[in-house]
């Protein structure tokens, strides 16, 4: 039950427990893009905690550090037709007070470095910004 309220709102809960099966699944289904980024970001690597299909609100996110706001989104070629949809849903992951890195997957594997390195940039004006990052996975030094 306490998960249900979570940190977000969620309009719907039978949508949300829904998204939180279709999360699951999802995970144990990357695609090659996804588990590539997700072995560089995972456990902390970054310094902050990222989780792998986390929902917030109505939406799955690909990867989300909640203790910073920031969703990191890889879209592969089933986005091509979706870029009404991915601004839209940007949008509002944003208002929700989310910072949203979106990349294409080509860009991952043609140098996954500058993708990382973005990320860090993020994470480090995240860190930055917030005078007390005690929160959820957030590691010092």
């Amino acid at each position: 039950m306490d998960e249900f309220v979570n940190k977000y709102v969620k309009a719907d809960r039978k949508q949300w427990f829904f998204l939180k099966e279709r999360a699951k699944a999802m995970r144990k289904a990357m695609t090659p893009a996804e588990s590539l980024l997700w072995d560089k970001i995972k456990n902390n690597k970054l310094g902050v905690k990222f989780r792998r299909q986390e929902v917030i609100h109505n939406y799955i996110a690909d990867f989300a550090s909640n203790s910073i706001k920031l969703v990191v989104e890889l879209d592969g070629s089933s986005h091509n037709d979706k870029t009404d949809y991915d601004r839209y849903r940007t949008e509002i992951i944003e208002i929700l007070g989310f910072k949203v890195l979106r990349f294409k997957s080509e860009e991952l594997f043609n140098d996954i470095n500058i993708v990382i390195d973005t990320i860090k940039s993020e994470i480090n004006k995240s860190s930055s910004s917030s005078p007390s990052l005690q929160g959820e996975g957030f590691r010092v030094g």
